[in-house]
């Protein structure tokens, strides 16, 4: 009977660690130490894996190819949830990005923009996009975020925050 108490609070235990892991909340400060590493979509799937992504799609389009990832389960980002995309660029420019509808998610990225220094610029950016703020920083040098929103066919906002980087600035 001791022997299976012992193996019953193991198994409890590797389970809760294995769910905590799966928890860890997804930051902008995430996807800013993920542009030190990431050069390859692999990469950037098993770097963000530990905050329970998962890979769910690789698409290619005329002048990208991108990867998509939801939490691990879901494959839509609903009102709550968020889908994360690394991209690659025919120009050999990198890119990670947030979609969300969630608005406290997208607060508290907000608030970590500002905690890292970025700083708004209309230099070397694309300013017919509609509803887009376009942000540097000195403290991160070879990075340009792309802050917009949309608006879905359900008249939600749904917010792309774009982490724009090229391998040889890293």
């Amino acid at each position: 009977m001791k022997e299976l108490n012992s193996i019953i609070l193991l198994l409890l235990i590797v389970t809760y660690t294995n769910c905590s892991s799966q928890n860890q909340t997804i930051k902008f400060k995430t996807i800013l130490e993920a542009t030190k590493t990431c050069d390859k979509p692999s990469k950037f799937s098993k770097f963000i894996e530990p905050y329970g992504f998962c890979f769910e799609e690789k698409r290619e389009m005329p002048t990208f190819t991108y990867y998509t990832h939801f939490k691990c389960g879901n494959t839509e980002i609903g009102l709550e949830e968020i889908r994360v995309n690394f991209s690659v660029s025919k120009d050999g420019s990198l890119n990670s990005s947030f979609l969300t509808k969630n608005e406290k998610m997208v607060s508290g990225f907000k608030k970590e923009l500002e905690e890292f220094k970025f700083t708004e610029t209309q230099e070397n950016v694309d300013l017919s996009r509609k509803n887009a703020e376009w942000y540097v920083s000195v403290d991160f040098p070879g990075i340009l975020i792309l802050w917009e929103y949309n608006i879905d066919d359900n008249n939600k906002k749904v917010w792309h925050i774009g982490f724009v980087w090229n391998t040889t600035d890293n």
